[in-house]
Formats: structure tokens, sequence, C-alpha cells
């Protein structure tokens, strides 16, 4: 039960629900503490879990939105839509009482998805840039129920420094994901098909990584910029683009090992 949760949580359509309304109230920045707050949620109500009256990816769906809104609601976001915030939140806890409307469909996705989650979590864990991240991160759902807290003092970490590992390792997840789906339909290697495994602005946090990584390849390449170069030009401060160069650069070998199948080697 906790991969298949796991599998869920971490399955595209969780992120991207989570990210809409976190976007809605400014808060797009937080997706990934909420997508944990969901597995933390999802791993202690697994208990209680009717498989008959619903399925796990539609179960964690419900309540990935339900502990976006409480993110909201907790952050005070555009004080303006607080009685939104309210109507959608409130109500009884949607403990495993989801019914999906198409039962076929929704048993082909959920075992579509559990393979590819599968192939997705085996290649991040050895594509993250820090090994010690995935084992964190694995440690935090898999150990602690995704409990922060619990998972830093067991391992000796500080809270951020777990975070910091989780933010890794999500990235990641999501630039092997958008690689393979790239090289299963064929795609070639090229400048575009790499800026394309990226976040997507306007879809996804993160997506400072490609617009930053447009901005460097139109200067000429990583090996011709410098932080302060691209902090000219993107507005960016000098600590951020530091970390921002560093990340993005990494990110896109990520996508490039993927796509040409040097991981299988």
């Amino acid at each position: 039960m906790e991969t298949r949760i796991a599998e869920a949580v971490m399955h595209p359509k969780t992120r991207g629900a989570v990210w809409n309304i976190l976007a809605g109230f400014g808060l797009g920045q937080d997706v990934d503490d909420v997508v944990a707050d969901t597995a933390e949620s999802a791993l202690k109500a697994s208990g209680s879990f009717d498989p008959e009256l619903g399925h796990v990816q539609g179960w964690v769906l419900t309540i990935a939105k339900r502990r976006a809104y409480d993110h909201a609601k907790r952050a005070g976001a555009k004080g303006r839509l607080q009685g939104r915030l309210e109507g959608e939140s409130d109500g009884p806890d949607p403990a495993l009482n989801l019914v999906e409307d198409d039962f076929a469909q929704e048993v082909v996705e959920r075992l579509a998805a559990s393979a590819e989650s599968r192939q997705i979590l085996a290649l991040t864990e050895k594509l993250v840039a820090n090994p010690d991240s995935f084992r964190r991160v694995a440690a935090l759902w898999m150990v602690y129920q995704g409990s922060v807290p619990k998972a830093s003092a067991a391992l000796g970490i500080s809270q951020e420094a777990l975070r910091d590992s989780r933010r890794e390792v999500v990235r990641c997840a999501h630039v092997v994901r958008k690689a393979v789906a790239a090289r299963s339909a064929g795609d070639p290697v090229t400048v575009g098909t790499l800026l394309g495994c990226l976040p997507v602005e306007g879809n996804e946090d993160g997506s400072w990584a490609r617009a930053l990584s447009v901005a460097v390849v139109r200067a000429g390449g990583f090996g011709k910029v410098t932080a302060a170069s691209m902090a000219e030009v993107t507005g960016y401060s000098l600590n951020t683009c530091r970390q921002y160069v560093v990340e993005a650069h990494w990110l896109l070998q990520v996508a490039r090992t993927v796509l040409e199948g040097v991981e299988t080697a």
C-alpha cells in the first residue's frame, strides 16, 4: 500500500492539481511542501482505505487538493479570496469515499502509472546529483510517513536540509519522466528537446530552470556565462543565479543522459 501511495503522489496529475490551486493564490513555489503533506496524510489514512469505494490515484488526488487549499488558508494568501478558501477546503476529510466515474479507465491509468513510476524512481535514484538525497527522501516517505521533523531528527540533519533533498529528488524525477517520454516518442536530442524536459512556465513550479536555460543558450552556453552575467540578464540576485545556473545545468545533463540512453549502459 505504501508503494501505491508513493506512486500516486509522484504522478503528474497530483503535482499538477496542487500547482494549479497554489498558483491561484500566488503560492506556486510551495508545491513540493504540499505534495509532501499529501504523502503524509495519505500514509496516515491508509489503514482506512476501502478499494471497493475508489482507487488510490483518485483518492490521493482528492487529498492533494484538500491539502493545497489548507496550505493556502494557513498562508493567508490573497485575503480577498478567503471566502472561496473557506468554501473549498471545509467539509469532511476525503477519507477514501471517492468513487471514480470511469472504473475501466482508472484501472488502466493506474496500472500504467505504476509501471512508469517504478521506472522513473529507478532512474532518479541513479541520476540524482546527491545519492544521499534519494536515501533521505526514501526514508522520509517510507519510514517516517512524510514527517519532516521526525525524519530530520532520526537522520541527524536539519529540516531545511531534508526539504532541500526532497526538492532535488522531485525535480530530478520530473525531468526524468519528461525525458523518458521524449525518448519513447523518438524525439531527437536537440536543444529544444532538452529544454522541453524542464518545467514549463505557468504550468509547474521550477519554471525558472527553463527560463534561465533559454537565457544561457542565447548567451552562448553554460561554458560562456557566469552567475554575474546571468544576474544582469534575468534580474535574479547574484546568489540566486549561482544556485540556479548550477541546478539548471545539472537538470539538462539528466535529460540528456536519459534521452541518449546512457543510464542503461
